[in-house]
């Protein structure tokens, strides 16, 4: 090979996402139910490359409390209403109102 010849190199950047299949194994939840709580509104719609969903590693703790509220015997629609409270927003309210 001549001085100065370039190779091609291949390199797999490691994801800084997990694909839907990897979020189910982490989290013991179906891909199908992952799917699911997206279209319900639970988790976020998370960006797609090449057509394959991936998640922040945030989705795994988001999971978690969501199969919590269901094990304790919440509706989805109770997850999704309770996943809109804002405790901030709320807090504010209630001062706003004793000040007046």
């Amino acid at each position: 090979m001549s001085e100065g010849a370039k190779l091609p190199v291949q390199a797999r950047l490691k994801s800084s996402g997990l694909s839907i299949g990897d979020l189910a194994r982490r989290s013991g939840v179906r891909a199908s139910a992952i799917r699911y709580y997206e279209e319900c509104g639970l988790l976020p719609t998370p960006p797609r490359r090449s057509g394959q969903r991936f998640y922040d590693h945030d989705a795994i703790e988001r999971l978690k409390a969501i199969l919590a509220a269901r094990a304790l015997g919440f509706s989805i629609r109770d997850i999704s209403r309770l996943s809109k409270f804002d405790i901030r927003a709320q807090q504010k309210a209630a001062r706003a109102k004793a000040k007046s």
